[in-house]
């Protein structure tokens, strides 16, 4: 679509994007000068998160989380329910047991309605006690805590109402968080913003230390299952010794004791490698389930508790069976996954889908490998029962022992290990990241409420509705598939174009005044002026085609045919031609209405080709127009063809030439009615009027393939109703 054009819309409509600029300007004035004084207070803390270096269980010394992630888990965990539940719970129990120095007072109405005489306030009062005193949430299942919840949503204490003035954010660039509060009142805005750090440096405490106490459970679990191995093998090779009598044997080797040991040392090596497959894949496995349920934690310290109380009974269990049973050990996982799920399920991450992810591709790699390592393993145990047959041929004490003591080195160099990740784990929950954490700032109450703004505020409203307007006129006229302008309509038909006539008022005025308006030189061109113009050229492309009879139809109704003809009609007049209009639209007969002329049409005689202007006068009726006569109808649900008969005057228009100078004919819409098909064997020409706010269909094509195929007598379009601006685009 042309600039120019869209250009000229914006001028067109600029009284209404000035209206809606103003509109807008004017509503955001008022609502900031009614808008009550905000106080603003800030609270800042230092997370300790760029100078920290987090050791994780495999001794590694690099962060796990990139450092952007730990600042919006932070954000996240801030804005938790958990958070700011307890928050709210605290402003509640403030105002409740200091209804003097309370920071919100109810208004009358508000305390006489069913919610706020529903609560019982001491009661009230002992429950927020409670819930912070075992951080629980309030929940709705209980009529007593949900009449509580509704009580916050009353003073505007509840989750949403509080998230709603509180900004937590970064200090871009440094290692600093700020706590922001608006509200109508200072030391509800001091309160807030340290109120808020303290409940968040609680909680995610006890998040920390939950999750760091759990990893160093399970290695110690590692711990106490390898050490049975350890003295298990101790025995067998104290019992060996005294089987043999040797203390310190000498070393007899042997081929097949050789290939024993190495065998065994590859089995060891290889069992190192599936503990490490199975560690990891265990905790992959319970970090991913902490990412997947947490969303909101809610009151699971009774199934925490629960849960390790069956947990130190599996392990005891597994204890009394040599700690090697697969199926203690199992469930023994499970729980401990669980528990990490119960005790952190308040936590949320922005990148909690992208960890997902890595976790998922990460277990799937743990697990292959742990598939080709109890292969390995199963192969070297077949070897070594085949070599061990070989040893057992000729058996000696000494090959006895040597065996066993290759299996207890390898066990105490993995008891070794697991005792170093279970040291590294202490050592982990000693150092509570959480314990990084420093207030740098202390919210004050302001002394003064922040600036309205008002200048600024309305500004910004007035140029934004400006440009929205103007995107919306621009989107609306985009998206509008009427031709408006003649270029479009050649792009859209491809007919020829007689004229084009511009859109201009003509409601209460005469035609006839308008047309023959005399144009001053000097003034201004109004749109009756090139209305008056763009009708001469009509005129002259009518006079130039050396025909008396035309019919005029359009595509579909309200086009602007009778108004064209009329005014056809009047400028012919002022070039001193005689002109008959004949009503033939039976379907809409405007030109009759609008010339009060008699409708005669219908009940005109059979001529049986006795023409005579005595049949002609006697149907014919004046206009207000000086040498304009027309031939009205009555109009009806009927078609030329069924109301008039055969060898009717229609058929006689080329006897009139001595008479009239141009016969013009109006037609039905040639979408909705063959009244023009059946006219165009009575008429030399036919124009196609279009209107410049319709669009082309697919029925409109139809019915111009239509005129098209008239074999010649087929004579151009009219583009009515354009905007002046448009004209020549």
């Amino acid at each position: 679509m042309d600039i120019t054009y869209l250009l000229r819309v914006l001028l067109r409509r600029k009284w209404t994007i000035l209206l809606a600029t103003l509109l807008a300007a004017g509503a955001a004035f008022v609502i900031s000068l009614f808008k009550k004084p905000l106080y603003e207070s800030v609270a800042q803390y230092s997370t300790g998160f760029t100078a920290e270096k987090v050791r994780l269980i495999d001794g590694s010394s690099v962060d796990y989380f990139n450092l952007d992630a730990k600042f919006k888990n932070v954000t996240e965990t801030m804005k938790s329910i958990q958070v700011i539940g307890m928050l709210s719970y605290r402003l509640l129990l403030h105002d409740l047991e200091n209804p003097n120095r309370a920071f919100r007072k109810l208004k009358p109405e508000q305390t006489k309605t069913k919610i706020y005489n529903a609560v019982d306030k001491e009661k009230a009062i002992e429950i927020l006690k409670k819930k912070l005193q075992t951080r629980e949430i309030l929940y709705s299942s209980e009529t007593d805590e949900k009449n509580i919840l509704e009580f916050l949503e009353l003073y505007k204490y509840d989750y949403k109402s509080l998230r709603d003035f509180l900004t937590i954010s970064r200090v871009e660039g440094t290692d600093y968080m700020n706590i922001v509060c608006f509200s109508e009142n200072a030391e509800l805005s001091a309160f807030t913003v340290n109120t808020l750090g303290q409940e968040f440096l609680s909680y995610y405490r006890s998040l920390t230390e939950e999750r760091s106490g759990n990893s160093a459970e399970t290695i110690d679990q590692l711990v106490a299952q390898q050490q049975k191995k350890v003295d298990s093998l101790n025995e067998q090779l104290r019992l060996a010794r005294v089987k043999t009598g040797a203390i310190d044997p000498t070393v007899i080797g042997t081929g097949a004791l050789q290939t024993v040991t190495q065998l065994e040392t590859k089995l060891a090596e290889e069992r190192g490698k599936n503990n490490t497959y199975v560690q990891n894949l265990a905790s992959y496995k319970t970090r991913l389930a902490t990412l997947q349920q947490a969303a909101g934690a809610g009151n699971n310290n009774a199934e925490v508790v629960r849960l390790k109380n069956k947990q130190q009974e599996l392990m005891a269990e597994n204890n009394r069976k040599g700690g090697n049973d697969p199926d203690l050990q199992r469930q023994i996982q499970d729980i401990t996954a669980q528990i990490v799920i119960k005790s952190s399920s308040g936590g949320n991450t922005t990148k909690r889908n992208q960890d997902i992810d890595d976790l998922n591709a990460k277990i799937s790699t743990e697990q292959a490998n742990l598939t080709a390592s109890n292969e390995t393993i199963q192969q070297y145990e077949d070897r070594i029962k085949v070599y061990d047959k070989k040893t057992n041929v000729n058996p000696g004490g000494e090959v006895e022992l040597k065996t066993i003591q290759a299996k207890l080195d390898i066990e105490n160099n993995a008891l070794k290990n697991i005792k170093e990740k279970y040291s590294q784990a202490q050592g982990l929950l000693k150092e509570n990241p959480a314990e990084n954490f420093k207030q740098t700032l202390v919210g004050q109450p302001a002394i003064e409420p922040e600036p309205a703004k008002r200048i600024m505020t309305t500004a910004l409203a007035a140029v934004s509705m400006m440009f929205l307007a103007m995107i919306i006129i621009l989107f609306a006229e985009i998206f509008d598939s009427s031709v408006k302008t003649p270029s479009q309509f050649l792009k859209a038909v491809s007919l020829k174009l007689l004229s084009v006539v511009n859109n201009v008022n003509l409601k209460n005025k005469n035609i006839l005044e308008v047309v023959g308006n005399t144009y001053l030189e000097g003034k201004t061109v109004s749109d009756e002026e090139v209305f008056k113009e763009h009708l001469r050229k009509l005129r002259f492309e009518i006079d130039s085609s050396s025909r008396k009879v035309f019919l005029f139809t359009s595509t579909k109704t309200g086009e602007g045919k009778s108004t064209i003809i009329e005014a056809l009609a009047t400028s012919l007049y002022l070039s001193k031609k005689k002109v008959l209009l004949i009503d033939t639209n039976f379907s809409n007969n405007t030109l009759t209405q609008k010339f009060e002329a008699s409708p005669t049409l219908e009940d005109s005689i059979r001529l049986n080709n006795n023409f005579s202007l005595e049949n002609f006068r006697r149907i014919i009726s004046p206009t207000s127009i000086p040498g304009v006569d027309i031939i009205g109808c009555k109009g009806g649900n009927y078609t030329p063809a069924e109301i008039l008969p055969f060898n009717n005057i229609l058929s006689h228009l080329s006897n009139l030439d001595t008479e009239y100078d141009y016969i013009f004919l109006e037609g039905a819409a040639l979408n909705n009615h063959s009244d023009s098909n059946e006219l165009t064997q009575y008429v030399d020409k036919v124009v196609i009027v279009f209107s410049a706010e319709s669009s082309i269909k697919q029925t409109d094509i139809e019915s111009i393939r239509f005129l098209q195929n008239l074999n010649g007598k087929f004579s151009g379009a009219i583009l009515n109703n354009v905007q002046t601006e448009n004209m020549d685009l």
